[in-house]
């Protein structure tokens, strides 16, 4: 009898280890899954953000219009127009695609690739040149328009603004040689 009880004690002892163990490996995944949904930046947050895209890709430098002192660099993953509204609805709701810029209404020939700015999008929106941003929990600089198009053949990039202003101006600091080399678009075939 007494051996009975022993391996009954053992039995309930291992079921009981491996419980516990479930049960800790069960919170363990349950906190990484709510850190990756709620933390800016979290590698959840970047696939969500390219979730839909056509896997084209593209990134320059510029200098923002209110911080001539900065340099910011871009990384847009692409969408069609249409799946860039939808993706970002209703935000975008009343926004027309590229065709002319702001402010002398110069006309954008040709096919635009559009692209959601992936670092702003994974990052909740915010913005971070070289100062802390509460909410941007390491050094990263995030910056850059939440969407932008680039023209038929990678030479220039165009950003929309809301009102009071609305609609698309161009980056004109990537008429500079050293920031025009700097943009890079791919797949390269589809730019011509």
């Amino acid at each position: 009898m007494s051996a009975f009880l022993l391996y009954l004690c053992q039995f309930s002892f291992a079921v009981l280890c491996l419980a516990m163990t479930a049960l800790i490996v069960v919170i363990g995944l349950a906190i990484f899954l709510l850190i990756q949904i709620f933390l800016p930046g979290s590698w959840l947050r970047y696939k969500l953000c390219e979730k839909g895209s056509h896997g084209g890709r593209a990134n320059f430098t510029y200098i923002p219009d209110y911080h001539p002192a900065q340099r910011c660099t871009a990384l847009g993953v692409e969408f069609k127009w249409h799946e860039l509204k939808k993706k970002l609805s209703p935000h975008l709701n009343e926004i027309q695609p590229l065709n002319y810029t702001l402010p002398n209404n110069t006309l954008v020939p040709g096919e635009h690739h559009y692209y959601l700015n992936l670092d702003r999008c994974a990052h909740g929106g915010q913005l971070k040149y070289s100062s802390e941003v509460s909410g941007i929990y390491n050094n990263k600089q995030v910056c850059g328009p939440k969407i932008f198009a680039v023209n038929q053949n990678c030479t220039a990039v165009y950003y929309h603004v809301d009102p009071p202003r609305p609609g698309w101006f161009r980056y004109t600091s990537l008429d500079d040689p050293e920031f025009k080399k700097r943009l890079n678009c791919t797949p390269k075939e589809e730019f011509h």
